[in-house]
């Protein structure tokens, strides 16, 4: 057939007049009509719009909870479809060394383990992942909706509506630079048809503006579902969401905190007169750090969950054998559970406020991610960060507190300046050392008696290097602060000089990784004065 203009128009000319849409004069090519009201029911379908974006080192986790039973549209849908799409423009895919641009990206139900075999499948779904989603790429997947789920909701006479929760994961793949994001959008619909519109169909003005990270983020208890008011870029009252970044991930549990009447007792005087004064919680800390990029997110993430997981579990397992001892009940033995990593089955939300457990350690998992986009500045520096970052974190129940360097300026400025006090003199002497202050200044609701370090790859050596930097500062350190476990997975102590081709220790020798490239290659040599100069002097003055 001939297509000419006359023909084209007449093909887009709607259908006027008509009550329903009828077929184009072109099968390909719908109709105006039929677009308006495909654009129509894909919102209406729509459950869910998001975006977002990440940097280095940093996830965002979704956790939705759909409810069939509070949904206006029946029948309940089998599957809940999920489509994430990198919105970086597809020029940046060649940027890969000031990224690379891409996503990691996973959806999985909140009842997986990682370390079981998936039972059923069929009735619970699988893991669905993405770990290389370019700019400008999309990725779907299904939800998997349980079909005893979709029965109770047509049954009116079962009180208690039940839920499925998935959760859905979205990890910057950015290794190099600090300023560098991955901008992205997330759709969640009831039907595939609708996700294939595109989302500049599916989001239309009267859907509204998408929701963010930072819209769920609402003071102290930003994290949970309870919000009063429905969250933003969520379309239906059967989907619950709740939305977590690294910081609130990593920041669980919450360390204790005077409350009103606590903090009035201690400001009155009353502890200091005689009376009884709230108790502290005991802290066990357990530091984490990765290798090569010092990020918090995949097999860090994966380490916290699973060890706030088995606390979790072996907290519950206590606590049942103390009900039974009480009771005078026979112990029952092989009844501990799996300890799943998923937040909603497993983890530590809340340190416990029972009474029982006032004088035992809760175990709190903290990462460092403050060397990240650094790994080629050297072990030593990496492991001084580190030690200064714990100290920091543990004052003041060890003594001894880091000072920060003056900058260069202010430097410049007090050696110019014709008067200098006293106090600027025991400033100057301390900078880059550790510095005593005052305890008062510091009342917690907690106290640091224990600590652990597990590192992996580069971070067992940087632990290391770490531990002995506090040591030699802070030599009571491990005595305020009983140390427990010393961990490395996979660490090179021996560095890489005798397990690699000589073309990598050439090239690491040459710079590869910077510094932490030649200590690993095991070239490092003492300055002296005709190398380094006056720096050589100076270079280990207090490390």
């Amino acid at each position: 057939m001939l297509l000419t203009p006359r023909t084209y128009s007449l093909a887009q000319v709607p259908d006027e007049g008509c009550r329903h849409a009828r077929t184009s004069y072109f099968l390909l090519t719908p109709s105006r009509k039929e677009r308006l009201i495909e654009e129509k029911r894909a919102r209406r379908m729509l459950l869910l719009h998001q975006t977002g974006a990440v940097k280095v080192g940093e996830i965002v986790r979704y956790t939705l909870t759909y409810t069939p039973s509070e949904d206006r549209i029946l029948p309940s849908p089998p599957f809940l479809y999920v489509k994430i799409k990198n919105t970086v423009s597809v020029a940046l895919r060649a940027a890969y060394i000031h990224g690379p641009y891409t996503l990691h990206v996973a959806a999985y139900p909140s009842t997986f383990n990682p370390n079981k075999k998936v039972e059923s499948p069929r009735r619970d779904g699988i893991p669905e992942f993405e770990p290389n989603l370019k700019a400008g790429a999309s990725w779907t997947a299904r939800l998997t909706v349980p079909e005893y789920i979709r029965e109770a909701a047509s049954d009116p006479s079962d009180d208690a509506p039940k839920s499925v929760t998935w959760i859905i994961e979205v990890t910057s793949q950015i290794i190099f630079s600090r300023t560098a994001s991955v901008s992205y959008e997330l759709l969640i619909a009831r039907d595939q048809k609708s996700l294939d519109l595109g989302f500049t169909a599916i989001t239309g003005n009267s859907q509204g503006s998408p929701g963010q990270v930072q819209d769920h983020q609402q003071g102290k208890k930003s994290h949970t579902s309870n919000h009063p008011a429905q969250p933003k870029g969520v379309y239906s009252k059967a989907v619950k969401l709740v939305v977590d970044d690294t910081t609130s991930l990593w920041n669980k549990p919450a360390l204790p905190e005077w409350d009103e009447q606590e903090r009035s007792h201690r400001g009155s005087g009353d502890a200091h007169n005689g009376g009884p004064s709230p108790k502290k919680k005991k802290i066990h800390l357990v530091v984490l750090t990765h290798g090569l990029h010092s990020n918090l997110t995949a097999d860090m993430l994966y380490m916290k969950e699973s060890i706030d997981a088995t606390v979790k579990q072996a907290r519950e397992n206590r606590r049942r054998r103390r009900r039974e001892a009480k009771a005078g009940e026979p112990r029952k033995s092989g009844e501990s559970k799996d300890a799943a990593t998923a937040p909603l089955s497993g983890g530590q939300e809340d340190i416990t406020e029972c009474d029982e457990d006032d004088d035992e350690e809760q175990v709190v998992v903290r990462g460092f991610d403050g060397n990240m986009t650094r790994t080629e500045r050297g072990i030593q520096y990496l492991g001084k960060r580190l030690a200064k970052h714990v100290l920091r974190t543990t004052y003041p129940d060890q003594p001894f507190l880091p000072v920060k360097k003056a900058s260069i300026g202010k430097k410049l400025s007090g050696t110019l300046s014709p008067t200098k006090s006293k106090s600027e003199h025991d400033f100057t002497a301390l900078e880059g050392r550790l510095h005593h202050l005052h305890h008062h200044q510091y009342e917690r609701a907690y106290q640091y008696t224990s600590i652990s370090f597990i590192g992996h790859s580069l971070g067992g050596l940087v632990q290391t290097y770490a531990i002995a930097y506090i040591h030699k500062h802070s030599p009571q350190f491990f005595e305020k602060i009983k140390p427990i476990n010393f961990i490395a997975l996979a660490s090179p102590f021996l560095g890489l000089s005798n397990e690699n081709p000589m073309y990598v220790k050439f090239a690491l020798d040459f710079g590869l990784v910077g510094r932490t490239g030649q200590d690993l290659g095991l070239t490092w040599r003492a300055p002296n004065i005709a190398k380094s100069g006056w720096s050589a002097i100076v270079r280990f003055d207090g490390i």
